[in-house]
């Protein structure tokens, strides 16, 4: 992993006649090293085409840091020891750059309130910038809820679409089955129908062909009475 960077108090702005830097670190296995150096604002006899002076060597922090009057930057990042076992396996942290400005007042009263106006003032625009950085964290969290909660509510829309897609089916097919069953009830129905009506058309036929026969059997009797000869018995109708 990555050492986490230190931490400055106060952090930079502006003050008077001389400032105390702290840096500060929550792992007692980790080592904070520093640089310092003096802006070309700050120093009456910097070339007016030099920014600012080059860093000092690398320094172990072990007691606060005394800023004298000017205008000063220290840079600072955390490294972990060799010997401070899981500590040690993680990389040095990103550096951390405050910028400082001390102003001597010297005792100067009206020197010290305007420090202590322009040190308001920033404290002030810190605070306002950090609100506007809040608001906009809870817009951005606002945004992500709303679209949490659309995103749900879509869901839940889908939900019950389908659920209301399935019964609608469901009563789809228990209506399928009804006619299902009674289809095969009326054709049972018309089954038997149709065979009675079978049993009925043979009787009848039988008792037509046995009409026939007798009126056959009757004209044979009659004609035998005027010839004289025995009356021809007719055989039984095929059925």
């Amino acid at each position: 992993g990555v050492e986490a960077p230190p931490d400055f108090f106060p952090v930079g702005g502006l003050f008077m006649d001389t400032v105390n830097v702290i840096l500060g670190d929550v792992d007692a296995d980790v080592t904070v090293t520093y640089q310092i150096r003096q802006t070309a604002s700050g120093r009456a006899d910097a070339p007016q085409d030099v920014e600012s002076s080059v860093w000092s060597v690398a320094r172990t922090y072990s007691t606060p840091i005394t800023l004298p009057a000017g205008e000063w930057e220290v840079r600072a990042c955390a490294v972990g020891d060799e010997e401070g076992g899981l500590a040690s396996r993680n990389l040095p942290s990103r550096n951390v750059t405050e910028r400082y400005t001390v102003v001597a007042c010297d005792g100067d009263a009206c020197c010290q309130w305007r420090v202590v106006e322009a040190r308001f003032e920033q404290v002030r625009d810190g605070l306002i910038r950090e609100n506007a950085s809040l608001t906009q964290d809870v817009d951005a969290d606002r945004v992500r809820d709303d679209a949490t909660r659309h995103e749900w509510l879509h869901s839940e829309a889908r939900y019950l679409e389908a659920e209301h897609e399935a019964q609608e089916e469901e009563t789809k097919a228990a209506y399928a089955l009804g006619e299902m069953v009674r289809w095969r009830e009326a054709t049972r129905r018309s089954e038997q129908t149709l065979g009675a009506l079978e049993q009925d058309m043979a009787k009848k036929l039988r008792s037509v062909l046995d009409e026939r026969a007798l009126i056959r059997m009757l004209n044979n009797s009659a004609a035998s009475v005027d010839d004289g000869s025995p009356p021809e018995v007719a055989s039984p109708p095929e059925v």
